[in-house]
């Protein structure tokens, strides 16, 4: 059997932003669904982890995006397995486009927590079963603890989490921190520069009713620094930085 899942995704229209391009949190959603798909045919999805109450969350995550797949294209997602730690999962993913060629590489990082006490677990007993292919990696580098800077930040309105944030582990889905931060970033901006790569450090859960903003601070060469926060106790619930180019350009900067 081979370790690499593979996946096509028809690009809709509800998938694609106003430039008919695949959105971020589309992208992730994709990303995810093949990673449980994958999980769960190896035997340690999130149904099985149920049966020991227990549950996955992302942890960080790294996206390079070499061309952002448009409305109606078809792609195809690869996804595999790299060498675990004792607590610590790491996986990789490819998309690839009709002409198969490579537009998108991804790391990401995750963890099993306890349903009660959302502690992190050993992975120990699912080290066997781990779908790993030690010879290829999408990105080498296991993905980056953001480290936010000494830079003006601007802090956004205060929004609450509604019902539709939350997913079936009762928290926040991983994909609202993305959107919430996209969100910040100012229009008129989104539309002469385009997406170029981005990171995600998920820190700690958010649930039904909280109240949260969100800080944005500008770097040198277009790169933002933004961090999701909930008000209570100001505590950072997630890190995101993202690096744009402006108009067209190809170019890619890898872990800026």
């Amino acid at each position: 059997m081979s370790n690499i899942h593979v996946d096509n995704y028809e690009i809709t229209s509800y998938h694609v932003d106003f430039k008919q391009r695949l959105t971020p949190v589309s992208l992730l959603c994709f990303l995810q669904e093949s990673a449980w798909k994958h999980a769960q045919s190896r035997g340690f999805g999130w149904h099985d982890l149920a049966l020991k109450q227990e549950f996955w969350i992302l942890a960080k995550l790294h996206l390079i995006i070499h061309r952002m797949p448009e409305w109606r294209e078809t792609i195809r997602l690869e996804t595999w397995g790299k060498q675990p730690e004792l607590l610590t999962a790491f996986r990789d993913f490819e998309l690839f486009d009709g002409n198969k060629t490579s537009v998108i590489t991804a790391t990401s990082s995750w963890h099993i927590l306890d349903m009660q006490n959302h502690k992190p677990v050993s992975m120990e007993s699912f080290l066997g079963k781990f779908p790993i292919d030690p010879n290829r990696h999408a990105i080498e580098q296991k993905p980056e603890k953001i480290r936010l800077s000494d830079n003006h930040s601007t802090a956004g309105k205060l929004f609450t989490v509604k019902p539709s944030d939350i997913d079936m582990n009762q928290h926040v889905n991983n994909t609202r921190y993305v959107q919430w931060a996209m969100d910040r970033i100012p229009f008129e901006f989104q539309q002469t520069h385009v997406l170029r790569e981005i990171s995600v450090n998920f820190i700690s859960e958010s649930r039904i009713g909280e109240e949260c903003y969100i800080e944005t601070s500008m770097e040198k060469d277009n790169i933002f620094l933004q961090a999701v926060i909930r008000k209570e106790d100001n505590r950072k619930l997630s890190l995101i930085k993202s690096y744009w180019v402006a108009g067209e350009q190809k170019t890619v900067l890898v872990s800026t």
